[in-house]
């Protein structure tokens, strides 16, 4: 029987004094205030610039180090018309990056190329052979996003060549830099650019805000010919929210205003893959970024090259622009069908290898395992079991993997003691990349769980579910959920609010729904008050229940979906229920 990670439900601590003094001063709802308050927003201040975003309110980019030096080389090579080649990463955030450098130097009448290396056959970050290239095409700057960082040897071969890097990344640093002409990355050691959890786009984003003010001091644009920046923060929503970064801070005021941006963008190949989502007159949320738009831009990564996903946010052509939405909805559904497969594999694995009682960390290694998809399946494993998950795809001589963690293990960290035995590693606190020798993988296993059972606690996993308040079905009204869902957008450190209703009962039986019938949609009821709901992923948990008698405690977030096109109604996503306990 498979061992799921037990789920503890949690209400917060109500803070009546800060709730009410917040209610009094910004008349907002109580229940809107209690959200606020447990997103450490608990003063009148805080929460009125949360709520009236502005992007006066961001940093100056000259604070980051190394900025007044990238700005100088790059103003370098605008006016010298040099060469300039844009290397990006295959996912999300590195499409999003490369396609708004791009962008933006068109604006500025600079024609520049840009490579992303292909996922399986070159691995992450900057490789020699494509250097060597660059070289023989005359490039003499090399600007990096989202990657490049942990590229020292690299870097150093880009500069024998004549080759100048300026690298913009936000992974973790190693213990020394690149020698490159600039490393801008607010995590690196010295910076004081006051916000550390920019995504890769984000930091592109300043580089370019930073260019187009020295241009404009400078003379030598115009400002009425400068390029409109907020009109390119489409591309940074979409590349900060699909990099899973902390939505608060700056993060936040880029997303919420990029969000606005992207609904009335007119950029044609992110309208050609918008229309393929049917959200009919709705504008687009942060969940479609994260469950229709960011999905397939990084299925063309993920099983061929993502250079495509470039070409379709940077095209002018709408036929083109058509042909490639089309192409990356394929490329998803293939992905789906990958991830399926793996994961079906992957689970009986965790029960035939791994001691849930016992082991802190989940380590598998098989044949066959795309590389590009089982960072996703890694993800999903981490879900289920509450264990960080390492999935290695063992290749004859190498092995290479995805790692994906939870809040109290630090992913990075953990791979950094095992260096010695890596051929690379590379990311953050919650994800990273891996490769070691095939010969290496049971040392590996071993090691890395000793390290994981040192750092976790010895008791079983459980993980916690956060609820923001238990409130009265009765209480979701249409103006009350349009004022919590202008909370977002939701994401890592501004997760969306979980409410608590109890005594709720099912006036018709669920049905389900989905490919393999694993969603469920219901209707509940309580006090003569009635909504819609949906529960993704639970219909196996409803089929254990007898919904038609009893009542029943159910956690959930509110929302707003259209239908056909045309009427918005409210609605509930289910996260859990379980039966109703009489209070004695």
């Amino acid at each position: 029987m498979t061992a799921i990670a037990d789920l503890n439900w949690e209400t917060l601590p109500l803070k009546k004094d800060i709730e009410e003094k917040l209610v009094a001063a910004l008349h907002i709802d109580p229940i809107v205030a209690r959200v606020l308050i447990n997103r450490g927003l608990d003063t009148v201040e805080d929460v009125g610039k949360f709520m009236q975003v502005s992007l006066e309110d961001l940093h100056s980019p000259m604070l980051m180090s190394g900025m007044k030096r990238a700005v100088s080389r790059v103003t370098r090579a605008i006016e010298n018309k040099e060469k300039v080649v844009i290397f990006g990463d295959y996912d999300v955030d590195g499409i999003s990056a490369t396609s708004l450098l791009i962008l933006f130097f068109r604006k500025l009448g600079l024609e520049v190329s840009f490579y992303i290396p292909h996922r399986v056959d070159e691995g992450y970050g900057l490789n020699n052979e494509a250097i060597s290239k660059f070289a023989e095409d005359k490039v003499e700057l090399l600007i990096s996003v989202d990657c490049g960082v942990t590229s020292t040897k690299e870097v150093e071969y880009a500069g024998e060549l004549g080759i100048d890097v300026i690298i913009t990344d936000h992974h973790q640093v190693s213990e020394k830099l690149p020698p490159a002409y600039a490393v801008l990355n607010p995590v690196k050691s010295g910076c004081k650019y006051p916000f550390k959890y920019l995504a890769g786009v984000g930091i592109a984003f300043k580089l370019i805000t930073a260019i187009r003010t020295h241009l404009v001091e400078k003379g030598v644009i115009a400002m009425r010919d400068a390029p409109n920046l907020k009109h390119m923060l489409d591309l940074v929503a979409l590349g900060t929210l699909a990099d899973m970064v902390p939505l608060i801070g700056e993060n936040h005021i880029l997303v919420k205003v990029g969000l606005e941006e992207m609904n009335k963008s007119k950029k044609i190949g992110l309208r050609a893959l918008m229309n393929l989502g049917n959200f009919g007159s709705r504008p687009v949320a942060d969940i479609d970024i994260g469950f229709f738009l960011a999905p397939r831009l990084n299925a063309i990564g993920r099983l061929q090259n993502a250079g495509l996903g470039v070409e379709l946010l940077t095209t002018n052509d709408k036929f083109r622009a058509k042909e490639i939405a089309k192409r990356l909805d394929v490329e998803n559904s293939k992905r789906q069908n990958i991830q399926s497969r793996i994961l079906r594999e992957v689970i009986p694995l965790v029960e035939k290898e791994v001691d849930l009682e016992k082991d802190k960390a989940i380590v598998l290694t098989s044949a066959g395992w795309h590389p590009g998809v089982i960072g996703i399946v890694a993800s999903k494993v981490v879900e289920q079991y509450n264990l960080p998950t390492i999935l290695l795809d063992a290749g004859e001589n190498v092995c290479r993997g995805s790692a994906r963690s939870i809040p109290s293990f630090h992913i990075y960290d953990s791979l950094a003691k095992c260096k010695d035995m890596l051929l690379y590693f590379g990311g953050h606190k919650y994800a990273a990349g891996l490769s070691l020798k095939s010969s290496m993988a049971d040392r590996f296993k071993k090691e890395f769980r000793r390290i994981a059972a040192e750092s976790l606690p010895a008791e079983k996993s459980i993980r916690v579910l956060e609820i923001d308040s238990v409130v009265p079905l009765s209480c979701f009204t249409r103006e009350l959920v349009e004022d919590i869902l202008e909370l977002g957008p939701f994401g890592p450190q501004n997760r969306y609010p979980y409410f608590l209703s109890r005594m709720v009962k099912f006036p018709e039986e669920p049905y389900f729904v989905g490919r393999d019938n694993e969603h469920v949609r219901f209707e509940v009821e309580s006090g003569g008050f009635r909504i819609d709901g949906i529960g993704y992923g639970l219909s196996k948990k409803f089929q254990e229940l007898d919904t038609s008698a009893g009542l029943f405690d159910i956690v959930f977030i509110p929302s707003i979906v259209t239908r056909g096109g045309m009427s918005s109604i409210t609605q509930i996503k289910l996260y859990d229920i379980r039966e109703s306990i009489p209070e004695s």
